[in-house]
């Protein structure tokens, strides 16, 4: 069995370093509303496979891809329906805000005086991002993209705005904005590459910051759809990029070591490592920066 890596200090001392320059972006998937505590947090895409399977005449479809199985609940039902499901699974009053949402609030809330961190960039859907940063008071302004509608390519936030949240993939606020199932998938990138839908900021913040990549499987497509829509932007920006996750379970020590290798390439550094501790890691060496 490989060893469950510690953080090479080179890579977590460049991204401090670019964090206290702000000159990082935070990008979040799935995995960073997930807590391994009792409390009641964002389920994970497997469980909602397996919640919209019970309600499919459908059997053996546990394995399926989300975005498959959400096409196919949406056939079978109508849109409005899986919205429903979304919002009953994703903004139920018993949830709690996920530990990881917390710890990068806290760093956000740290930097605030100094060099903020002025933009994350989530594919998630939920709103429990923006509650937290509204329970700080930190002024924040929500970009939604749309996977149809044009946008204003020369949008940028107010100058009082101390955080913007890029919601690449929708928001439960705007249903009709979702990216989710396959047919979104196919509008979405159809969208995004048939005529330019990312505003010059986000272009512009992309090619010229480091990214750092929390809560994301290498084989995610929201991870490899980013990539890919931003990658004329990528190629003239030479800083470094990371993704903390740890190894999958289902995947044999090659198929790992060949994935990583396929990111490398992408000037992705793989960095092996939970998450949440990450995060409380960096936010305990900035304090102790602040303090010398």
């Amino acid at each position: 069995m490989m060893e469950k890596t510690k953080i090479p200090r080179n890579h977590f001392a460049y991204i401090l370093r670019h964090i206290a320059k702000g000159d990082c972006i935070f990008f979040l998937g799935a995995g960073a509303g997930v807590s391994k505590t009792t409390q009641r947090t964002l389920p994970t895409g497997k469980a909602l496979v397996r919640d919209l399977v019970s309600d499919l005449p459908i059997t053996n479809a546990e394995h399926l891809p989300l975005p498959t199985v959400s096409h196919y609940y949406e056939i079978v039902n109508d849109r409005p329906s899986l919205d429903e499901f979304l919002r009953s699974k994703l903004n139920s009053r018993d949830l709690r805000t996920p530990e990881t949402y917390k710890a990068i609030v806290d760093i956000i809330e740290h930097q605030r005086d100094s060099k903020p961190l002025s933009l994350v960039i989530t594919t998630n859907y939920d709103l429990f991002l923006e509650r937290e940063l509204d329970s700080r008071n930190i002024r924040h302004k929500v970009f939604i993209q749309d996977k149809s509608e044009r946008i204003d390519e020369f949008w940028r936030p107010e100058q009082d705005t101390e955080v913007t949240l890029y919601k690449f993939h929708g928001c439960l606020d705007k249903v009709e904005s979702i990216v989710i199932t396959d047919e979104d998938y196919i509008e979405f990138l159809c969208g995004i590459f048939g005529e330019s839908k990312i505003p010059y900021y986000f272009k512009n913040s992309v090619q010229s910051k480091s990214l750092l990549f929390i809560g994301y499987s290498l084989l995610d497509w929201d991870f490899r759809v980013f990539f890919k829509s931003v990658e004329e932007q990528r190629k003239s920006n030479k800083k470094k990029h990371f993704a903390v996750l740890l190894k999958p379970t289902e995947l044999s020590d090659d198929v790992w070591l060949a994935c990583k290798d396929f990111w490398l390439k992408k000037e992705v550094h793989i960095i092996e490592y939970d998450a949440l501790t990450f995060l409380n890691e960096m936010k305990r060496e900035l304090e102790e920066v602040a303090h010398e």
